[in-house]
């Protein structure tokens, strides 16, 4: 027992934040509001305010176009949070986790490309001015960011690569991380509004109509009046800010780094970085 403790002193640097009440409480709210708050508001939204999902292109609102939204949400919200977050929860070797960061990452490269579809597919069908929006510029900047972080993470943040060279991106790859996660939430948050405020104009369905008579729209909702519809998004909008607002803090929060357990000699072991140790 005592050369077990000589060989493995204690020591506050390396107490592992899986011990922090505080760490998993603030992890299983940000997962609450992912998927608890986040998916089922966007599906409600989709499925009854925009008529679901259709890749058959029926109608002006029956569209794949509600794919984009679907998988620009669940794909840059969702599925990045859990990429930003695995460095800190996954309690494995550095090399399994940096795996895992990079296939949730595929992910996301997977649901822009459908979504691209979806939105590229739809202006084309109806003719539609494309980049022309804030929505569509931020969307756009988003993308290419995502695109570069997600080359660079793959052809640098490996063993072919000079150590002191990956040292040198890290802090840059860090940095872009959460830079393109908050304009992935600026690029969620105008799409919405500008879907809303369309619908609002030019949709005449029943569930955007205060006074419903028969197959006719008698009153139409005005945004101003509080809307149903704007009420959902509104709630979906502060949900993704909360979420990922929750994110962003457990990954830059300096105490809660994963710690390798001590080695042989009693030395610290290396931080492991919240949105990367490469």
């Amino acid at each position: 027992m005592i050369e077990y403790e000589r060989l493995h002193p204690p020591s506050d640097e390396v107490v592992s934040h899986r011990h922090s009440i505080a760490f998993w409480i603030a992890v299983g709210v940000a997962e609450a509001l992912l998927f608890l708050a986040v998916l089922p508001l966007l599906l409600f939204y989709l499925i009854y305010y925009q008529d679901g999902f259709d890749w058959n292109l029926h109608n002006r609102y029956t569209t794949m176009l509600n794919v984009h939204p679907l998988t620009m949400v669940v794909g840059f919200i969702i599925i990045y949070s859990q990429g930003v977050l695995v460095y800190r929860v996954l309690p494995f070797p550095k090399l399994i986790v940096k795996v895992t960061h990079g296939l949730i990452h595929g992910g996301v490269a997977v649901c822009i490309i459908i979504g691209l579809i979806a939105v590229i597919k739809f202006h084309n069908t109806y003719s539609l001015s494309s980049l022309y929006s804030l929505h569509s510029w931020i969307g756009l900047a988003t993308v290419i960011g995502f695109g570069l972080q997600f080359a660079v993470g793959l052809t640098t943040f490996n063993s072919l690569v000079p150590a002191q060279y990956r040292t040198l991106v890290l802090p840059f790859h860090r940095f872009s991380g959460i830079a393109i996660f908050g304009l992935a939430v600026v690029a969620c948050l105008t799409g919405l509004q500008k879907n809303v405020v369309y619908d609002m104009a030019n949709d005449n369905s029943k569930h955007l109509c205060k006074e419903w008579n028969g197959s006719v729209c008698l009153t139409k909702w005005k945004y101003s009046e509080k809307s149903p519809e704007g009420t959902v998004v509104n709630c979906l909008g502060l949900a993704i800010c909360l979420a990922v607002a929750v994110v962003v803090f457990v990954a830059t929060r300096a105490d809660w780094k994963q710690t390798k357990p001590t080695d042989a000699a009693g030395k610290v072991g290396e931080m492991i970085s919240p949105v990367g140790r490469n």
